[in-house]
């Protein structure tokens, strides 16, 4: 009788220790509000006329586009850079459903464009984050997603998709 239970105490921490030690446990990036349990977000678009400042983005595709030999971002712990003792990078992969180029901006400055049907990946940082979307058309009108606030966490993954 105390081999049964002994063995089953045995087992029992076996399993604990293998869940502990895998993946699942690993922590990743979560939405704020009713989605917080998950690492994806879904948003519809706006639309608006596109005329004045949108007050959701601070550095747009011109300024932010252009390479600086003197001011070049260090590489991510995942693509060789250094590996820090605080916080990595997270990942978010903004994946369209829509029949339009969206440029995406990240803490409003601009990361990248995604394309019609198409999906893109962009490094977020750690910590707080927003994302936004925006497709500008050729009329003069908009089309916005978000901005969606979420905590990435530490080499945390967020897929955003983005539907009409």
């Amino acid at each position: 009788m105390k081999k049964r239970l002994a063995a089953r105490i045995v087992t029992a921490l076996a399993v604990l220790v293998l869940l502990i030690g895998s993946k699942q446990w690993k922590p990743t990036a979560f939405a704020a509000g009713p989605q917080a349990s998950t690492a994806k977000a879904t948003d519809k678009s706006n639309s608006s006329r596109g005329a004045g400042e949108d007050p959701n983005i601070k550095t747009d595709k011109q300024q932010a586009a252009k390479n600086d030999p003197a001011n070049e971002p260090p590489a991510p712990p995942k693509k060789g850079g250094a590996k820090t003792r605080g916080f990595f990078d997270c990942w978010v992969t903004a994946d369209n459903y829509t029949p339009w180029w969206i440029d995406i901006y990240v803490d409003g400055t601009y990361r990248g464009q995604v394309a019609p049907w198409g999906a893109g990946t962009v490094n977020a940082g750690a910590g707080s984050t927003t994302l936004y979307g925006r497709a500008v058309f050729d009329s003069g009108s908009v089309r916005n997603w978000g901005p969606r606030q979420f905590h990435c966490s530490s080499d945390g993954v967020f897929t955003w998709r983005l539907d009409r």
